[in-house]
């Protein structure tokens, strides 16, 4: 019986020994790939931007719209967003404040991070900014939200790195996380964004910059883009809602079904409360084109 338990004992201590080995190797090519730098044609990128009142409002919209404040605070001057063993993740301070980002990012700067992923060193965002997202957003819109980032009162909050823990690493390397820059692609053609309307055309734009990432570009559902969330959903139940349905349910958190829309994976109080009743007409309207075919 102790010669048995013996070998049991041995055996387990070479599995454990070849899982911290096997941990360790992934962890070292994880980290290597997490280095990685991209380039970016900066003929892609703006160069300047418009600020007139009417385009830092939009800007502003924007910024609500597409959850920038849910990830860097209300204020934009940023928050330790994720703090697990796989990563500490901080939406950084993006106002020119100390420790804020605004006080030296070009229009070529925000450009890069927000629709290509990329920092200014080169360096690829990890995954959790949606720039997969930001990418599809038109010149017109990128321009107003830049405007108005640069336009934001300094706030001094300074904050800690975003870290790529071990466990991370490790993730990077299996690749359960993808850390690369696959949306800074050189031969993307953007298209201007269609004229805003209560229209499914429009509808269709700004899916393509708010729902698409958790339910598909079909939004008939999809893998969320946190591996430990819950799919995002068919929405095909939403194409069937009045449109005064839809916007009671982006405004209230509550279906039509009496669902409870869980903001932790659904911002809808944070972002989709803001949009307006155009907005959400259009939005309405494509998701109902989009899901009854």
């Amino acid at each position: 019986m102790p010669r048995l338990l013996k070998r049991v004992f041995g055996v387990l201590g070479g599995l454990v020994a070849a899982l911290l080995l096997a941990g360790l190797v992934l962890s070292i090519i994880g980290a290597s790939i997490s280095r990685r730098t991209f380039e970016i044609d900066e003929s892609a990128l703006l160069s300047a931007v418009v600020a007139d009142e009417i385009t830092l409002a939009r800007g502003a919209h924007l910024a609500k719209i597409l959850s920038c404040t849910e990830c860097h605070g209300e204020d934009l001057s940023g928050l330790v967003y994720i703090d697990a063993p796989p990563f500490r993740v901080v939406g950084s301070n993006l106002t020119p404040g100390r420790g804020g980002a605004g006080g030296s990012y070009s229009p070529r700067d925000w450009d890069r991070a927000i629709r290509h992923g990329v920092l200014s060193d080169g360096r690829a965002v990890i995954p959790v900014m949606p720039s997969q997202l930001y990418h599809s957003l038109s010149d017109e819109d990128t321009n107003a939200l830049i405007a108005y980032l640069m336009s934001l009162d300094p706030v001094d909050t300074e904050h800690p790195d975003t870290a790529l823990r071990f466990l991370g690493k490790v993730l990077v390397a299996l690749p359960a996380l993808d850390y690369s820059a696959a949306v800074a692609d050189p031969g993307w053609i953007r298209s201007p964004a269609p004229r805003p309307g209560p229209t499914a055309e429009y509808g269709r734009y700004l899916a393509s910059v708010t729902c698409v990432d958790c339910h598909g570009k079909d939004l008939r559902g999809a893998p969320h883009p946190d591996p430990s969330g819950p799919p995002g959903p068919d929405l095909q139940a939403a194409g069937s809602w009045t449109p005064e349905q839809f916007a009671a349910a982006m405004r209230s958190g509550l279906t039509p079904e009496g669902k409870h829309l869980n903001t932790r994976y659904m911002p809808w109080a944070s972002s989709y409360t803001h949009l307006t009743d155009m907005e959400l007409t259009a939005l309405q309207a494509h998701i109902a084109a989009e899901t009854g075919r």
